[in-house]
């Protein structure tokens, strides 16, 4: 586990944590801040820093570098580039913080301060590893684009062809903008059952929905009004909709077909 994700988890679990010491502030400290974020103050040595903190994600943000000073049992911050000073003593629990001037000046912080942990977070090695998640994600993000244009010849709604009575009834919206949407309704009540972005894949003019352990392949027939399934085992196949009908309940049933047969 990453030290992005084990932060994550200390933000959950810090009311369960323990520690003690006089004037040894060192360590990391929690509070609520605004918007469903955490508030963290790390102290490491004469360097401290308080920043943001997701609580989803564990994404830092809004950091602040303060140089550290003790004083008659107490912690000094002091932040010239911000003109920020901030004093704090030790919470009545041995464990968190007092704020004593958290009320003053520009921040507006909360005064009481939990222990998230005795140990100080090493937040450099933190934000390198939040911004190579970032990178990755945006190099993710630029294939699955690139890959979406290959959709071109696909582009449209798509409704699946029923086969027994219990089927679902099942759109597709297909965008070389968007990638591929799927969604699955029961065909009596209209219910939606299931709306998910389908992973994919254009492989010699085949469109590729990979699972697990297999994929199903999709060909385009000649006229662009038909996708059937390659290598199924049985019929499977993908018509074509008028994009201003689609949302018609009637017309995609009507396209689905309504057969009798119940499935063995």
């Amino acid at each position: 586990m990453n030290k992005i994700l084990k932060f994550g988890a200390a933000i959950l679990a810090a009311g369960t944590l323990s520690g003690c010491g006089d004037e040894d502030f060192s360590g990391a400290y929690r509070t609520d801040g605004a918007y469903g974020k955490q508030i963290v103050l790390n102290v490491s040595g004469d360097d401290a820093k308080i920043f943001l903190v997701g609580r989803s994600t564990a994404e830092i943000s809004g950091l602040i570098d303060f140089e550290v000073d003790y004083k008659n049992g107490k912690l000094l911050l002091d932040s010239t580039k911000e003109d920020i000073r901030l004093t704090f003593k030790r919470g009545a629990d041995e464990r968190g913080l007092d704020c004593l001037n958290c009320n003053e000046g520009k921040l507006r912080l909360p005064a009481k301060w939990a222990l998230l942990q005795p140990e100080p977070y090493d937040v450099d090695l933190m934000l390198e590893e939040q911004e190579e998640k970032r990178q990755a994600a945006i190099k993710e993000e630029e294939q699955r684009r690139a890959e979406a244009a290959k959709l071109a010849k696909f582009d449209g709604d798509w409704v699946a062809k029923r086969h027994f009575k219990d089927d679902s009834l099942l759109i597709m919206t297909i965008s070389p903008k968007k990638g591929v949407r799927h969604w699955a309704f029961d065909y009596s009540s209209a219910t939606k059952q299931i709306e998910i972005d389908r992973k994919f894949q254009v492989d010699n003019d085949e469109l590729v929905f990979p699972s697990n352990d297999s994929e199903m392949r999709y060909s385009l027939s000649a006229d662009g009004t038909r996708l059937t399934c390659t290598n199924c085992k049985s019929e499977n196949y993908w018509l074509k909709a008028d994009p201003v009908k689609v949302n018609n309940l009637d017309y995609t049933r009507s396209l689905a077909g309504s057969p009798q047969k119940a499935r063995e």
